[in-house]
């Protein structure tokens, strides 16, 4: 009896002891297969029972920091996924890990991102070359270079790559690209503008100086009518120089964005026929036929009266000194629904 007794309470004794390890166990394979599944029952306040309550606090903690990191995730995704410049990560080994929406746009890749994935950067790109960059990048060196031509379509690309490290470990490459098409052809207009602008300034400036220094030489040589005559020169230079300045002036504040308008109601065809009176006389001296038509009824418009008739005044100016002589200029104003359009 003793001995039945004995075995009895030991076989008792090991399951109170091994099935709360068994359920542990079983619960550990679950998380490890990506699960989470119920807490481990809490039987007793013993060895056994703080190993229960120590691993429910790890699943707890577990779970919550995988949240964490997958809502961190999130966040970053939806990041690069709103960002203007293109974004692509590579592996060690060239291979493509991520790429935004904005990269597939920049780089006209028709593929969805899971069929690039995984792939090299020469295979999927190999017109793009960036073999030698990607090695530099690689190599621990940050790269920017620029891309043009056929290769890109036509747009100019700006490509930063920059190493990245996990811990100690070189854990790839990443790949910015920015579409610095407009900035290029800006700064190519602006070039070409200060080369204009340097023209348009040299030309009254030599004619003012020449002038000047042939009033200067010879003072009391010249006659008085012939003297005015130079002065009245330098002073229509010295008007135009102003003028082009004045020019100058009001691009700058149309490129700053602090340009004021007056817009108030405004009778187009009055506004015309005035600005068409002041070239009726440089018309005519250049041989040339100055007219206005205007369609009947024509509604006011929303304008400012003086930038209207400073573009007035620019595009009749080009129609008088490029038109040839016994040429005609005309100025018409037709109705299109409830717009106005004049043309010169």
């Amino acid at each position: 009896i003793a001995l039945s007794a004995t075995v009895f309470l030991g076989f008792a004794l090991a399951r109170t002891i091994t099935q709360p390890i068994q359920e542990v166990t079983r619960q550990a394979a679950v998380i490890a297969g990506g699960e989470f599944g119920e807490p481990v029952t809490v039987r007793s306040h013993d060895e056994i029972g703080q190993l229960a309550a120590g691993f429910n606090y790890l699943r707890e903690r577990l779970q919550q920091t995988l949240q964490e990191i997958s809502d961190e995730k999130e966040k970053v995704e939806a990041v690069l996924a709103n960002l203007n410049d293109g974004v692509l990560a590579l592996d060690p080994a060239g291979r493509i890990v991520h790429l935004n929406p904005a990269a597939r746009g920049l780089l006209r890749l028709p593929q969805a991102p899971a069929d690039v994935r995984g792939r090299r950067w020469t295979e999927v790109f190999p017109e793009l070359g960036l073999s030698a960059e990607l090695a530099r990048a690689q190599g621990g060196t940050p790269v920017t270079v620029r891309l043009d031509g056929e290769k890109t379509g036509g747009r100019v690309l700006k490509v930063h790559l920059d190493p990245f490290k996990s811990g100690t470990r070189h854990a790839g490459v990443v790949l910015t690209l920015q579409d610095i098409t407009e900035q290029e052809q800006l700064e190519s207009l602006r070039r070409e503008f200060v080369a204009n602008v340097s023209h348009e300034l040299r030309t009254p400036l030599t004619t003012i100086k020449s002038y000047v220094e042939t009033l200067l030489d010879n003072e009391d040589a010249l006659e008085p009518s012939l003297s005015r005559r130079f002065l009245a020169v330098i002073n229509a230079e010295v008007d135009r120089m102003t003028r082009l300045v004045r020019d100058l002036l009001q691009l700058a504040q149309l490129d700053a964005g602090r340009v004021r308008w007056d817009k108030r109601p405004l009778d187009l065809a009055t506004v015309v026929a005035e600005v068409a009176e002041r070239f009726r006389m440089p018309a005519e001296r250049a041989g040339l036929t100055l007219s206005v038509s205007s369609a009947p009824g024509l509604p006011p418009v929303i304008a400012d009266r003086d930038r209207v008739e400073q573009v007035l005044a620019n595009l009749i100016g080009n129609a008088i000194k490029f038109t040839p002589s016994g040429g005609r200029i005309e100025l018409r104003l037709t109705r299109e629904g409830s717009m106005v359009r004049t043309t010169v």
